[in-house]
Order: C-alpha cells, then sequence, then structure tokens
C-alpha cells in the first residue's frame, strides 16, 4: 500500500495527560488529580476551598478543569462520603512512581472492607513485609489517594486512632470517617 500526502499517520506521543479539580462534598472540600483515565491524587477532606485548592496547586498538574468533567467520580466520592454504600476503592488509580512496598501496602489497604479496620502490623504483613510496620505506617503517611486508598481504615494494634494527616485535627476526620463507616470505636 502506497501512503499519499495528508495520509501518512503522525507518530504517536506517549505522554501523561494530568487534569484536576476542587469539589465540594458533605465532609468539605476535596481536590482530585486523573491521569491517563486513572486518578493519581485525592485530598482528605478540606474545610475551605481555598484549603483545597492551595493543596492541589502543588501538584503535578498544571490543568484545572469544571467539576463536571470528573461528574461520575465526583459522584461516587460524594455519595462515599454522604453515608451511602459506595466503593471507592474500585476506582483505578495510578501508582507510578511509587515505591514497591508502597504500592504493595496500598493496594493491600484497598482490600479492607468498608467498616472495617486493621493494624499496621496486619498491612505490613499482608504486603509481604512482617517486619516492616514503621515503614508500613510510613505507607500510610504518604498516600497520595486517601479515601481510595482508605488510610483511616488502619489503626493502632491496642485500636487507637493513630497516625492520621497531620495533627489532633486530622484524628478527628479519621475518626468521623470510621463513624460514616459505622464503625465501632472504643
Amino acid at each position: 500500500m502506497m501512503w499519499t500526502t495528508g495520509t501518512i499517520p503522525k507518530p504517536v506521543r506517549l505522554y501523561m495527560i494530568f487534569l484536576k479539580t476542587a469539589f465540594e462534598t458533605n465532609f468539605g472540600w476535596v481536590g482530585i488529580e486523573l491521569s491517563n483515565c486513572r486518578v493519581s491524587r485525592s485530598t482528605l477532606p478540606h474545610e475551605t476551598k481555598k484549603d483545597c485548592s492551595d493543596e492541589i496547586a502543588l501538584w503535578t498538574s498544571t490543568e484545572s478543569f469544571q467539576a463536571h468533567t470528573f461528574h461520575p467520580l465526583i459522584e461516587k466520592i460524594k455519595r462515599y462520603l454522604s453515608g451511602h454504600n459506595e466503593n471507592l476503592t474500585k476506582i483505578p488509580i495510578d501508582t507510578k512512581n511509587t515505591s514497591p512496598f508502597f504500592k504493595a501496602a496500598w493496594n493491600v489497604c484497598r482490600t479492607i472492607p468498608k467498616g472495617q479496620t486493621r493494624s499496621y502490623k496486619w498491612l505490613a504483613i499482608n504486603a509481604g513485609s512482617p517486619n516492616a510496620v514503621r515503614a508500613a505506617g510510613q505507607a500510610m503517611a504518604k498516600n497520595k489517594l486517601p479515601l481510595l486508598v482508605p488510610c483511616h481504615r488502619i489503626i493502632g494494634h491496642n485500636g487507637s486512632l493513630t497516625g492520621f494527616g497531620r495533627g489532633a485535627k486530622q484524628l478527628t476526620l479519621k475518626q468521623d470517617l470510621l463513624k460514616l463507616e459505622r464503625v465501632n470505636l472504643l
């Protein structure tokens, strides 16, 4: 077959497209970023749009889009944060540029059923490194996909709410998310 002028296929460029937005939920403002149809980042709920916008301004993406671009994904997150039985762990995530252990810990964390909790020790064991309890804690602390990787379901071995976000205010958010999922707290 001979190509004629104007019909020569252009080379395909392989590059990542990053899109981000912020939207309001019952819990506050949440930001999400998509890279090639997978969620690459998300935020915990923020009290104000400005706080959420300030966080997502630091992300890789350079383009902000109107929330309607992300409509189905946003509706799932809003339903979950409204107490509906929505499974966010089925949403595809992008874990490129993540260490193998963090990726394993995030994937294991996503298997914890809604309404249940597990310990950091359980997470380390199931991520393939039984002695890496501190690393499991770091994987949750550096989780760039909260809610989708439900790190709020990871608690201390004695049932205590530890290691969530920054400060006591975030521990209250962890407690509120667990209450939303109807977890009986000590």
